[in-house]
């Protein structure tokens, strides 16, 4: 069985639920938040900021020894 987080208090709910059992609000129209969603997004999220951070220590690192050149 595949964990449910609600999108509003994003607490863990049973999946075919209509209702949020912590806040109360529907979630029959709401679009559910899987949590291999949220893992997976946070691995995006991992690799995006360690690619830009890689590409700030390339680019300095070539102004760098271009300026000494």
């Amino acid at each position: 069985m595949r964990k449910v987080i609600c999108p509003f208090c994003s607490k863990e709910i049973h999946d075919g639920d209509q209702v949020c059992v912590h806040c109360g609000k529907s979630i029959l129209n709401a679009r559910v938040i899987y949590e291999e969603d949220v893992n997976s997004q946070s691995s995006i999220i991992l690799f995006s900021i360690l690619g830009v951070l890689l590409f700030i220590v390339v680019v300095f690192l070539i102004i760098w020894f271009g300026v000494l050149s």
